[in-house]
């Protein structure tokens, strides 16, 4: 078993300038202590009877007295309890969840870099020079920050500061000017905003792609097919880059039994099954839930750019057939990442000046350091050793 470290803090370690006054004791107590120096004519006598002195007797003349002694060690107890000393267990290191915030208007120009770039530089400063070895957890977000990130352990790196100023998260904003520029698509129509006015531009919206991996039912198959259709969004070849949106279906597992579902929502309802629930989080981050079995089973998550469908079969819905396909497309329109180089117009304007924020202090830790008894401790401790001092230097009474 591993006994654990104390790590020792200072809570005003200026204070320990203070350390000067009892070395001064010390030292006016070997200046006052010597004997005046007087002429006499007996010179040499006196000089034959300090010769004939024992060693000890010579020293005895040039020892500091105890009640110095106390004085000085009372005068440095004091100095160490104006310091404000905490003790504490060294724990594991500190873990800060650093929130990036990757919408299109972080990607925005700005000097020589751009608006997430610098707004990385200013919390890596910070990090460097006041994290304390602290271990970083990078999590990028898509979507605005909100009161579940707003946590003590978090900083969030984003390019227009909050509207208000977070009650525990630190944040780091960029800032920076107005950037004109395309602002919407739709199909291969494209909108450009140029500072003043908006203009169309025919033609010149950038195709975007969808792809599916694993194998998706039927129902849900036809709707992502329409709706690549109606939005002009194409099968991503191998030519291609990275899918504007990942489907991941369940495909089929016969080595597992399926589980009997029914889930359904804005309309319509429909049985089905599954393997396993719909996951949380991926290799890119947490997930939202979409939709749930009516007995709590996560059937389909999603995030930027990613929908993962849990299911491995399902029946044609019941109830109005237009709900079920508008229900899905509402899906794959806030998942589709969207078109490279678009900027809503409310993201390109101005994102005012830098500014940033350290998270505040966990009350809870504050309160523990605030308790540590090593600063009353070291307090008495001055004051016995001045009150023995005190006592040590009177006069011995005579009876």
């Amino acid at each position: 078993m591993t006994a654990g470290l104390l790590a020792l803090e200072l809570a005003r370690p200026a204070a320990l300038l203070a350390l000067a006054f009892p070395v001064a004791v010390l030292f006016a107590s070997r200046l006052l202590d010597r004997p005046p120096t007087t002429a006499t004519g007996t010179l040499d006598v006196w000089e034959r009877v300090r010769a004939a002195l024992p060693p000890t007797a010579q020293r005895a003349r040039r020892r500091i007295p105890p009640a110095v002694w106390a004085l000085a060690l009372g005068l440095a107890l004091g100095a160490v309890a104006l310091a404000g000393p905490r003790a504490n267990a060294a724990g594991p290191p500190r873990v800060i969840r650093a929130l990036v915030d990757v919408r299109p208007s972080t990607g925005l120009p700005l000097r020589d870099a751009t608006r997430l770039e610098a707004a990385k530089s200013m919390a890596a400063k910070w990090l460097d020079e006041d994290s304390h070895g602290a271990l970083v957890e990078r999590i990028e977000r898509a979507a605005p920050f909100g009161p579940d990130d707003d946590r003590s352990d978090t900083i969030w790196i984003t390019d227009r500061a909050p509207a208000s100023r977070p009650k525990h998260a630190g944040f780091f904003a960029s800032g920076g000017p107005a950037v004109p520029g395309p602002i919407a698509a739709e199909g291969t129509a494209r909108w450009d905003w140029d500072g003043e006015r908006i203009v169309e531009v025919p033609g010149g919206a950038p195709r975007r792609t969808f792809e599916v991996r694993g194998t998706l039912p039927a129902p849900i198959a036809r709707v992502l097919e329409a709706w690549a259709g109606a939005r002009g969004v194409t099968a991503r070849s191998p030519a291609d880059e990275a899918a504007d949106l990942v489907v991941h279906g369940a495909g089929m597992n016969a080595s597992s039994p399926p589980h009997a579902v029914e889930a359904g929502r804005e309309g319509w309802k429909a049985k089905g099954s599954l393997l396993r629930p719909a996951p949380s989080s991926d290799e890119a981050g947490a997930l939202e839930r979409w939709l749930a079995s009516d007995d709590g089973l996560a059937l389909v998550s999603s995030g930027a750019g990613r929908v993962h469908c849990a299911w491995t079969a399902m029946e044609d819905p019941t109830g109005d057939p237009a709900a079920f396909a508008v229900s899905w497309a509402s899906l794959f329109d806030g998942a589709i990442r969207p078109p490279r180089g678009i900027v809503e117009l409310g993201e390109r304007a101005a994102a005012g000046e830098a500014a940033w924020a350290p998270p505040r202090t966990d009350e809870r830790n504050e309160a523990a350091a605030s308790a540590s008894p090593l600063e009353a401790w070291t307090a008495l401790g001055a004051l016995l050793c001045v009150a023995g001092a005190w006592a040590l230097a009177r006069p011995a009474r005579i009876g």
